[in-house]
């Protein structure tokens, strides 16, 4: 018996080591969510400051940027004072990878069926683009660009191009 007990013991040691990195527990999850909520605000702060309407509308915000573009602006940032999650759980869920091959694209594609949860999926690396278009036909609720002349992640389109791309795909 001490040893089943034991083998449990390491079982609950490494699930609650992985949680955290998978998003299912508490803390990290929370300061992942913070995290990307935050880069989309300074995205959209940064495209304000350069009166960029393109970059602020894809954001999200499209509503606002008449009213803000016409202040008199030096700086502008966004400060999150509170995150709030729901008991409904997530609307959607995230699924990115490196796909560089296509049988990985092709996996991600299978997360994509019809009757599953919404998913944001989308790929990384030398197919990164391909999957981000493909998989945004496909039924992925959302997918990243980047704003400015940066890429941040190996395989993004600017994402003015990718609403372009995604649209005309429609």
């Amino acid at each position: 018996m001490a040893g089943g007990r034991r083998v449990r013991g390491v079982g609950a040691a490494v699930l609650c080591l992985l949680l955290p990195l998978v998003g299912c527990g508490g803390r990290a999850a929370e300061d992942s969510a913070r995290g990307e909520v935050q880069r989309l605000l300074d995205m959209r702060s940064a495209a304000l400051l350069r009166h960029d309407e393109g970059a602020y509308d894809a954001t999200g915000a499209r509503a606002d940027y008449a009213r803000l573009r016409a202040l008199p602006l030096a700086s502008w940032a966004y400060r999150i004072t509170g995150l709030r999650r729901t008991a409904q759980g997530a609307d959607a869920f995230k699924v990115a990878t490196t796909v560089n091959q296509p049988q990985e694209l092709a996996r991600l594609l299978d997360f994509l069926t019809p009757g599953k949860p919404a998913l944001a999926v989308m790929g990384m690396g030398l197919l990164g683009q391909h999957s981000r278009i493909l998989l945004g036909r496909c039924g992925s609720v959302l997918n990243y660009g980047y704003l400015g002349s940066k890429v941040q992640i190996p395989g993004q389109w600017p994402a003015i191009e990718l609403k372009a791309l995604l649209l005309r795909a429609c």
